[in-house]
């Protein structure tokens, strides 16, 4: 209760939320059940049956209080001698034992879901309590009674049809997650999320299972506007304290990169902004950043994200030259010591795949666009922040960075990510994917943190080819370079929707076909939604191409169509 009574937080978010517009499709009231508090970890669950009341005192309804919006709960474990599961079920190191587990982690879900609404299971600390699985039936090292302890606990959700997301996992435990469904998203750097170095290849391992990563708690405020107190006052953190040289409370420098991140990850993006004073003070209210929320999500809160988690491009990922001076480096016995730290950019990228037949056509397409996106920022070395405060770097993108992600015939499935894009990404994959009515590809720069959603606020489309070169600016300072790709039909190429980081995204676009001298766009949304598109145009006699703006609304049927010409 450092920031007030939680309950009193959720319920004073929620009222400002309401005003603001902004909209929420999950709530993550983490320590709401009956727990102790167990350093160094964390909250241990004495009843995972039972409200916590000393936090929420209203009890098990608080997403009733909240609108009926379903519940994500954070799962930290039985590691309590008074917890109420050891006289009926077999707990070995404060868990259940593997060959229990499912029975018991169904029981527990079942109640959550069917009493306060539970849709998600954030469970946490995996790699720590996968070792006291495999001292429950046999020598440590054994993975079976692991094996069965997590199973049990993924495949239970499954089938009660609640979302997983595990943090703090190990490598062995992301692949396990390939038997369950349910497990969607995976953790991938540390509190708070900002030690981006730590994202390289946790993100890559989580995206090639076929799992969003998550970069934590996404904060969009300006700043800390209350510090942690203590029972009787006294300050616990101040607003500009570190934990784990993250910043979690304070430094609020990195606000729309991270939004990026989160975005571009496939989320969850959880919005947790603190209030703008103690939910029992009057105007209390939430300090999140409206503009660079919603660049994230349609009307109703649904993510606008790409097809594919955002991934680091190859030259990073094979330690090119260049390209890996601000990374980690703990160097092996009798290996050359660590290259000195310099400055070196992070540059990310993943791709949308649309259909190009309109929904209504009775047979599929054979071809689907490809749109791109591209972040590009520069990260400090650990401990290095010492760059100028308007530092950039010149970075060149390749089309062969790019393209090589992408197998044409082996794309996620259109408009989800149920299944593992596996191919045989045949010939050398280093130019864009094409078809007989693409005429070429155009670059354009978008801008988030722009009051001018339309032509205005964006740089000018421009013929991409074979590679680009753009300025990617120090992490923290501004927006990094959010460059987007799109192919050109003809004379005309649909550069997307204008004010999101996700341009082009699998819940907007349903297609995009050629038709004459243009094309023709199918939307989804929200009824009544405004949709401000971008589109680039050819000018006469040459390659040059201008900005068009074409503002539409989504209809009650929840679609739309746009033409361009």
């Amino acid at each position: 209760m450092v920031w007030g009574l939680p309950q009193d937080i959720y319920t004073t978010l929620k009222k400002g939320f309401d005003t603001m517009e902004i909209p929420i499709t999950n709530w993550e009231p983490d320590n709401s059940l009956s727990a102790n508090f167990h350093t160094p970890s964390g909250w241990i669950y004495k009843d995972w049956g039972a409200w916590n009341t000393t936090l929420y005192p209203a009890g098990g309804n608080l997403s009733t209080l909240l609108g009926g919006i379903p519940l994500t709960f954070y799962y930290n474990g039985f590691d309590a001698n008074d917890n109420v599961y050891m006289k009926d079920w077999k707990m070995v190191h404060g868990e259940i034992q593997a060959s229990q587990s499912y029975a018991f982690h169904y029981a527990m879900i079942k109640n959550a879901r069917d009493k306060w609404n539970m849709q998600g299971l954030f469970t946490d600390f995996l790699s720590f309590r996968g070792g006291d699985a495999s001292r429950m039936n046999g020598k440590y090292g054994d993975d079976e009674p692991e094996h069965l302890w997590l199973g049990g606990q993924a495949q239970s959700a499954q089938d009660l049809g609640v979302e997983v997301q595990f943090c703090m996992a190990g490598a062995h435990q992301l692949l396990m997650s390939l038997e369950w469904g349910s497990v969607t998203n995976a953790r991938a750097n540390g509190d708070g999320g900002l030690d981006l170095n730590a994202l390289i290849y946790t993100s890559t391992l989580a995206s090639t299972v076929g799992l969003g990563w998550s970069k934590d708690n996404l904060r969009t405020a300006d700043r800390c506007y209350n510090d942690a107190l203590f029972p009787n006052g006294t300050v616990k953190f101040k607003c500009d304290s570190s934990y784990g040289n993250q910043f979690v409370n304070g430094h609020f420098m990195e606000q729309t990169s991270q939004t990026i991140l989160a975005t571009l990850s496939l989320g969850p993006v959880g919005i947790s902004d603190q209030l703008s004073d103690r939910p029992d003070k009057p105007g209390a209210a939430p300090t999140s950043n409206k503009m660079l929320v919603m660049s994230t999500c349609a009307k109703n809160g649904t993510l606008l994200r790409p097809s594919y988690p955002l991934t680091p491009i190859e030259p990073i990922l094979t330690h090119q030259a260049g390209w890996t001076g601000a990374g980690h480096c703990k160097p092996h016995p009798g290996s050359p010591p660590c290259p000195k730290p310099t400055p070196a950019p992070h540059v990310w990228a993943t791709y949308t795949a649309v259909a190009a037949a309109s929904p209504s056509a009775t047979a599929a397409a054979a071809v689907t666009d490809i749109y791109f996106t591209v972040v590009a920022y520069m990260n400090p070395p650990p401990g290095k922040d010492n760059w100028p405060v308007n530092y950039s770097k010149p970075v060149t993108i390749k089309e062969s960075y790019l393209s090589s992600m992408v197998d044409t015939e082996h794309l996620p499935t259109p408009g989800g990510f149920s299944d593992i894009p596996t191919g045989g990404f045949a010939g050398p994959g280093d130019t864009f994917p094409n078809s007989s009515s693409i005429t070429g590809h155009v670059w354009w720069a978008a801008n988030i943190t722009s009051a001018d959603v339309g032509c205005a606020g964006i740089s000018a489309a421009s013929p991409f080819e074979s590679e680009i070169t753009v300025a990617a600016p120090k992490v923290g300072q501004g927006q990094p370079a959010l460059i987007n790709v799109a192919p050109v039909h003809g004379d005309v190429a649909l550069l997307g929707e204008a004010g999101k980081v996700t341009a082009v995204s699998v819940f907007r676009f349903a297609s995009v076909s050629p038709a004459t001298n243009g094309l023709e766009v199918h939307l989804r949304g929200v009824p009544g939604e405004t949709v401000p598109l971008l589109f680039a145009k050819r000018k006469s006699g040459g390659n040059d191409f201008g900005c068009v703006q074409q503002v539409t609304t989504i209809g009650a049927d929840g679609t739309a169509v746009v033409m361009q010409a």
